[in-house]
């Protein structure tokens, strides 16, 4: 939830929007100045019985079924390099480990409902809508290069490279901590609620005026909630002592989310968000990617920046959600074509020579 900007809220339009892709790009920082405040709805009911370890070993085990055609190519190109498994760095990003995933073949969404995200986000009347993206694919990436930057900072101490096998279900199992202790522990097993909070009343996405039009907004405490009532000029629930605890709140939501509607429908949602913002109730406007581009927050940051891609043409491209003091965090230029680098990588790189490379290239190692 963001004071000027995106409130990435789920809701029944929302859920039938095509997802972006996702980037695999993350950059280190030290001084972090953060755009975006967010909190997380989700809650999971389901458990899994393997650690959210990735496994690791010294030596590139022979391939069976998923990834022969990979492993076969990297042991061709360790043959070209005369490169032996010791010094290997190979990291495999499955979806449920890579022993699992020659019976199990699957999409990031495939994950994310194995996981549990699918039966947890949504609204309690509706299927299970999933969050939005594939959202494993989006949390694993994170993962492994923090784990292949340690992979290759033991080999350049020890000597040794290794295998490592990062199920992305076991990564994105991380972000469901919360979830799965209250169901080990007090047995309560999370479900779909829509935007609402099991801990803070009111919350939602509430409609506003014009074309399919949203304002989330949400009431972490009692001094919130009675801002909220003085802005939307409601003195009467203020006063209700009926109303004045979040408990209290939480059992009639249904009819202040009546009262909330009623007013914000009156409204542009960019409206409800300056009043409530400057009463300090948490709110901000549903914007879908166009909205995004013209956000100003966004531009003052300098969140979108336009390159020009081979394909495409001249396109926007996300950047980080934070910005670092001494160096910039990118992105720094467009996204490559498939094999682009290729001969670059092997050539200038891996010094590799044009013998060896056209080697690569014939053995299918390369393409």
């Amino acid at each position: 939830r963001s004071n000027s900007c995106a409130c990435s809220a789920a809701t029944r339009s929302a859920a039938r929007s095509s997802p972006p892709p996702s980037s695999d790009a993350i950059q280190p920082s030290k001084k972090i100045e953060c755009k975006h405040s967010a909190r997380s709805s989700m809650k999971c009911v389901r458990r899994s019985s393997r650690p959210s370890t990735p496994t690791c070993s010294p030596n590139v085990p022979k391939a069976t079924s998923v990834g022969a055609a990979l492993d076969a190519r990297t042991a061709s190109l360790r043959h070209v390099r005369g490169v032996g498994p010791p010094d290997l760095c190979y990291l495999k990003r499955t979806r449920t480990a890579a022993t699992a995933a020659a019976v199990l073949k699957e999409y990031g969404y495939h994950t994310a409902a194995i996981a549990g995200f699918y039966a947890i986000t949504g609204w309690p009347d509706l299927a299970p809508s999933g969050p939005w993206v594939a959202y494993t694919d989006t949390v694993a990436p994170r993962f492994a290069s923090t784990i292949l930057a340690a992979a290759l900072d033991r080999r350049r101490r020890t000597g040794e490279g290794c295998y490592i096998d990062l199920a992305q279900l076991e990564a994105s199992l991380h972000f469901l901590g919360p979830e799965l202790l209250d169901l080990q522990v007090n047995g309560r097993s999370a479900t779909r609620m829509g935007n609402r909070s099991p801990f803070c009343a009111p919350q939602g996405c509430y409609p506003c005026a014009g074309d399919d039009q949203w304002c989330a907004i949400g009431v972490d405490s009692n001094d919130q909630w009675r801002a909220l009532c003085m802005a939307m000029d409601r003195p009467d629930w203020a006063s209700d002592t009926a109303l004045a605890e979040v408990a209290q709140r939480l059992e009639r939501h249904d009819e202040i989310d009546a009262g909330i509607s009623a007013w914000t429908q009156t409204r542009a949602p960019s409206d409800v968000m300056t009043i409530l913002q400057n009463a300090r109730v948490p709110s901000g406007v549903v914007q879908r990617s166009s909205d995004l581009l013209q956000d100003p927050q966004y531009g003052h940051h300098g969140f979108y920046r336009y390159m020009d891609h081979a394909e495409m043409g001249h396109i926007p491209y996300a950047g980080h959600q934070y910005r670092s003091s001494d160096f910039d965090n990118g992105p720094r230029a467009p996204a490559p074509l498939i094999g682009e680098h290729s001969f670059m990588v092997l050539s200038e790189i891996l010094k590799m020579s044009d013998e060896e490379i056209g080697a690569a290239y014939a053995s299918g190692a390369v393409n």
